[in-house]
């Protein structure tokens, strides 16, 4: 990952009912969409994100997804079986918030090739749609850009900004590599986020 610190993040239950949360849920502070180097703010309230990185589709709460589809200049007419189609190539991108830390992430990362067989003078596909939850889901494409370790025993997860795997890491010697941090009992350079306690929670 990239710099010194991973950010820890406690995971919050989104089920209104006492006792532990069953999902990796953690709360989004804020999201910026960037335009052209225009940054516009998407939400500024807080938001639980479901980090699943089994997930191909990135889901937005359908009043957010609305904004988002505006503020990237997408329309109905761009629809393909449900999802928005965009140039394969876009200089837009998203700064997901998490209080006191940021992952960029670049639209490319969710984006996927059409066969023009199925649809003439396709480009690409936007795995990012909306759902009737109140929450997000972080899927394949959040976690392009970043790098996370889960810690089950205390419910919390740890989070950076994700390095260009090729350029930055090596397989060979794994337990030699000097960039490699062996998880004993807490998680080795990670501290508390800024808004650790700031968490999100049923109005």
């Amino acid at each position: 990952y990239v710099g010194d610190t991973l950010y820890t993040l406690p995971l919050v239950n989104v089920n209104n009912a006492s006792g532990d949360p069953a999902e990796f849920h953690v709360t989004l502070q804020n999201l910026v969409v960037s335009v052209n180097k225009t940054n516009t703010t998407i939400t500024s309230d807080r938001y639980a994100a479901l980090l699943n990185t089994g997930a191909i589709v990135t889901y937005l709460p359908t009043n957010l997804f609305s904004d988002f589809i505006k503020k990237i200049g997408l329309s109905e007419s761009q629809k393909y079986y449900g999802m928005y189609i965009t140039d394969c190539s876009s200089g837009i991108s998203f700064s997901y918030d998490f209080g006191g830390f940021k992952i960029e992430s670049s639209l490319n990362d969710y984006l996927f090739e059409i066969d023009e067989s199925e649809i003439p003078g396709a480009k690409c596909a936007v795995t990012i749609n909306s759902h009737d939850e109140k929450y997000l889901v972080l899927g394949s494409g959040f976690f392009s850009s970043a790098y996370a370790v889960f810690d089950l025993e205390r419910l919390e997860v740890s989070i950076a900004q994700a390095a260009h795997v090729h350029d930055n890491f090596t397989y060979s010697n794994i337990e030699d590599n000097p960039s490699v941090e062996i998880v004993i009992d807490s998680i080795p350079s990670a501290t508390k986020a800024a808004s650790y306690s700031n968490t999100w929670a049923f109005d």
